[in-house]
């Protein structure tokens, strides 16, 4: 408690004289206790929170460590560890033990709190996901195709789009063939390069700096290969005239497999037999220009390519042996 010491000094010679007296009045104050504070619970913070958020939480949280009152205390506040560096999916802990001595408490006292980031799971669930939608197949014919990298997740806010090519495939495509490319949609223009599949790799990152990717292939498949035996002149009085070789034979379709072609144009009606490009040339009228467009359809890829015959009907009856 509070009071006064009062301290008397004397100083006794052999002989047993007193030489002088001091006094010494001392007063004694309360000292107040030693204490110390830390966060009343651990700080435990969700998957996926962004940076800003970490960072105000952590601060928060170092905050409420504390030494309070004490003579003389000494404590570590100054080891709290500190915070790692933002990491898009990072998840740790941060454990701290306060210990703090003073002049009354030589053996220190403590308190202790720890700081989490919860580690996701999936680990790359913070992450944007990009989904890539559009024309990834092409026919040899050229042009040009957009591809949407289609980015889902994250924080939905993306911030920078990159789209480049990965493997060009024997193509020779390379980042001439690219436009748009720190854009979600790319566009493709495969003019002049050979066939083959390439593969693009599209990187898209979120306002949290967490950055996802993907590979997307793009495949440009031949154009089928249609054949005719087309003639300039066709005799009205020499029968039915075959406008296909080999019955189909040399339609080249890029996975073998043969289909019905597609016949059009100003002679398509005088065919008997479309499918087999059977044409009968005595139901038509003579010396009137004529053509017939053949038409091919890969039936996997879709890619089709046309042929196109010009030619008159004449009429050679007489020489032909009278038939009309």
């Amino acid at each position: 408690g509070t009071g006064v010491v009062v301290v008397t000094y004397t100083v006794t010679d052999n002989c047993g004289g007193v030489y002088a007296d001091l006094v010494c009045d001392q007063i004694l104050m309360d000292a107040t206790l030693l204490n110390v504070s830390c966060p009343n619970a651990p700080v435990i913070l969700p998957a996926c929170s962004n940076e800003n958020e970490i960072l105000e939480a952590y601060n928060d949280w170092v905050a409420e460590f504390a030494i309070n009152d004490g003579c003389n205390p000494i404590g570590n506040l100054d080891q709290i560890p500190d915070l790692p560096d933002y990491e898009c999916g990072g998840g740790y802990t941060l454990d701290f033990e306060l210990i703090v001595s003073d002049f009354c408490n030589p053996d220190g006292i403590t308190c202790s709190s720890s700081f989490t980031l919860t580690a996701p799971d999936p680990a790359n669930v913070c992450e944007p996901m990009p989904n890539a939608i559009g024309d990834l197949e092409i026919c040899e014919e050229g042009g040009s195709i957009n591809i949407d990298g289609n980015p889902m997740g994250g924080s939905e806010v993306y911030t920078s789009h990159l789209w480049s090519i990965f493997d060009d495939g024997g193509t020779g495509a390379n980042a001439s063939n690219l436009s748009n490319v720190n854009s979600q949609i790319v566009t493709v223009d495969v003019t002049g390069i050979a066939l083959g599949t390439i593969v693009l790799e599209y990187e898209v990152t979120d306002d949290d700096e967490c950055t996802g990717s993907t590979m997307v292939e793009l495949t440009i498949n031949p154009l089928p290969i249609p054949s005719l035996n087309c003639s300039a002149q066709i005799d009205q009085c020499a029968g039915d005239f075959d406008c296909m070789f080999d019955d189909l034979n040399t339609f080249t379709i890029n996975n073998g497999t043969l289909v019905n072609p597609e016949i059009s144009g100003t002679a398509t009606q005088f065919f008997t037999d479309p499918i087999n490009g059977i044409l009968d040339p005595s139901i038509m009228p003579v010396n009137v220009p004529y053509y017939f467009i053949l038409t091919l359809t890969d039936p996997v890829t879709g890619c089709l390519a046309s042929i196109r015959c010009d030619f008159i009907v004449v009429n050679n009856c007489a020489a032909d042996g009278g038939k009309f």
